[in-house]
């Protein structure tokens, strides 16, 4: 309220998270498998939705909250290393707490 409009404004432009339905369930989704024992067949699970509703951000959510040495440790060595370059470029990019 005591703000410049310019610095409210600015406000807008940042990312944030707003809880909601569907991005909880996904989000719930996504910490149930990665608490599955694992085994030969891991359950996987494919992110479809239209253009610029929320995909990525729900999977930078994921990330954000997720205890990373058991993302990573549970994650295979590919995989892994792409997980470790993208955590690391999004902390550079302050998309991440440190």
């Amino acid at each position: 309220m005591f703000k410049s409009d310019c610095d409210r404004i600015e406000f807008l432009d940042y990312a944030r998270w707003i809880d909601y339905r569907a991005g909880k369930e996904l989000l719930d989704l996504l910490h149930g498998l990665l608490r599955k024992p694992e085994r030969p067949r891991m359950p996987n699970l494919f992110v479809v939705g239209e253009s610029n509703c929320g995909k990525t951000t729900v999977i930078e959510q994921f990330i954000s909250k997720a205890d990373t040495h058991t993302l990573l440790t549970t994650l295979s060595t590919s995989v892994r290393s792409s997980m470790l370059r993208s955590i690391s470029l999004m902390k550079e990019s302050s998309t991440l707490p440190s």
